[in-house]
């Protein structure tokens, strides 16, 4: 239908509306950069497939609005107060020179054709800011639509900054920065507003302009002083590190010496006993020296005892020995002594009469004849001869 080829025209009019008042379009980095610490809110933005949005048609764009009023070809922008703007875009214009995707019969379109297509937005179309813990609104807020201009269809936009005033731009700014970066599934949109500074007088402004320039030296010689306290910083923290280890060795070396200062202590107290022990020791050592030496001397004196007991023992065996010889020569004399009794006595024993024959005689055995100290008996005639006087005693018959 003819609403939806309009609609899918949406893609260049946003273009057209971005590359239009060529004065207020500047190619910059980031606007982060262009503007650091300014309100801003980021917006993420998926592409609309019935708008035709996709990442091969998407294209990264950014836009510098200053809020001065701007009208070239088919684009009219202008501030209608404070920091809000309306851009209108001319729809046959835009058909006529390319900038939209018109269907054959745009020549012929008329305000009323219009007047039923819903035209929600261009920028902000299905887009979802991320708010700021402290915000509650979004730093832009875009709303369109179709209106007769001239007698003639026109897309009409209202872009208003800061419209719950959270900001703090009140109602002035030097200028807003729209840039819009190209994703895979979607793009992210930031929008910037850079505060309106206040007018100065003329020599407030030198005498700022000459506080700046010594603030910038001022800043150039603290970065100096930075880039030395860091290298300060580096040394001293060389330095602690030292320190720290020095005190390492110095807290163990302090324990060391408390040990040793215990060990001294238990030394001191096993050193007084070890005196009082080396004392006793000694004491012990002399009494068994003094107790030595009188063995000593009792051993010598038993010594010489035994020695003359030795002597004394040797005299006696000399003595002995003559004794035993005197014994001997003694027992030998007694011996023979002996000897001759004995050989005495049997003589006298044999010169006498046995008892029997003597009984006999007594008793006038006959035939029993014996001589006093010699047997006789019958025959034996010539043994009395050999006797002088003897004694013959007959038996009577």
């Amino acid at each position: 239908s003819f609403g939806f080829h309009v609609r899918r025209c949406v893609p260049l009019v946003i273009a057209v509306m971005w590359l239009s008042a060529t004065a207020t379009f500047l190619f910059v980095l980031a606007a982060g950069e262009e503007c650091p610490g300014c309100p801003s809110t980021n917006y993420t933005c998926p592409y609309l497939a019935d708008r035709g949005e996709s990442a091969a048609t998407c294209v990264n764009q950014q836009r510098l609005m200053d809020f001065a009023y701007y009208q070239q070809q088919c684009t009219e922008e202008v501030n209608i107060g404070g920091l809000k703007l309306q851009i209108d875009e001319d729809f046959q214009c835009g058909c006529y020179y390319g900038y939209w995707q018109c269907p054959d019969i745009w020549p012929w379109v008329t305000c009323a054709d219009v007047a039923g297509i819903s035209m929600q937005g261009f920028l902000l179309e299905g887009c979802q800011a991320q708010m700021q813990p402290d915000k509650e609104h979004p730093l832009l807020r875009e709303q369109c639509g179709w209106v007769c201009k001239n007698g003639r269809p026109t897309v009409r936009c209202t872009y208003e900054f800061d419209q719950s005033s959270e900001y703090g731009l009140q109602q002035e700014a030097e200028y807003c920065f729209i840039y819009r970066e190209c994703g895979v599934t979607s793009s992210t949109m930031q929008v910037i507003c850079k505060p309106r500074e206040p007018e100065v007088d003329p020599e407030l402004a030198a005498q700022h302009n000459m506080t700046k320039e010594l603030l910038d030296e001022a800043r150039e010689q603290l970065a100096a002083a930075e880039a030395e306290a860091a290298v300060t910083d580096e040394q001293l923290q060389a330095e602690l590190e030292k320190h720290n280890y020095t005190r390492a060795q110095v807290e163990a070396l302090l324990q060391e010496r408390d040990e040793l200062i215990q060990l001294h202590q238990s030394a001191s107290t096993n050193a007084s006993a070890a005196a009082d022990f080396n004392q006793r020791l000694q004491d012990a050592l002399s009494q068994e020296r003094t107790q030595r030496e009188q063995t000593r001397q009792k051993y010598k004196e038993l010594l010489e005892r035994h020695n003359d007991l030795r002597s004394d023992h040797e005299d006696l065996e000399d003595d002995g020995d003559v004794l035993r010889v005197i014994l001997g020569v003694v027992g030998t004399l007694l011996v023979l002594a002996l000897g001759v009794i004995g050989a005495l006595l049997y003589r006298r024993k044999m010169a006498q009469p046995p008892e029997s024959a003597v009984r006999e005689a007594q008793q006038g055995v006959p035939g029993a004849n014996f001589v006093i100290g010699q047997p006789v008996g019958t025959g034996s005639q010539g043994a009395v001869e050999k006797f002088e006087n003897p004694t013959t005693v007959k038996a009577p018959t």
